[in-house]
């Protein structure tokens, strides 16, 4: 299921894919310039479910920190703690693994994205 729609992404020109692994054979997938473009609706779109849709007893699954002020960047256009614009490229994306209270953080500017953003 999510290869499909990584595919479908990429059909859209959203999202590029490139080989990061030649054995076993892996790629990455990196947000085009259009992407990039489409970043503030991810936003809203996760802004919208986050208030109106998910259970209020669930935790945030991403928490965004603003790299910039070094908090946390909330869910909106603009920094929540500074009140700056965000910027993909200036927030780092924390991830909570369902069940283990543990982490995985990754740069939204570089490397594998842990989730397609």
């Amino acid at each position: 299921m999510t290869a499909a729609r990584l595919k479908n992404l990429e059909a859209a020109g959203l999202v590029k894919r490139r080989v990061y692994s030649k054995r076993p054979l892996r790629y990455e997938y990196l947000l085009t310039e259009k992407g990039e473009v489409f970043h503030p609706v991810i936003l809203a779109l996760r802004a919208c479910a986050e208030t109106w849709i998910k259970p209020q007893r669930e935790t945030r699954a991403v928490n965004d920190t603003h790299l910039i002020s070094g908090k946390s960047a909330g869910l909106g256009p603009t920094c929540e703690s500074c009140g700056s614009l965000l910027s993909r490229k200036d927030m780092m994306a924390q991830r909570r693994e369902r069940g283990a209270g543990r982490s995985v953080q990754g740069e939204a500017s570089g490397g594998r994205p842990s989730m397609p953003r």
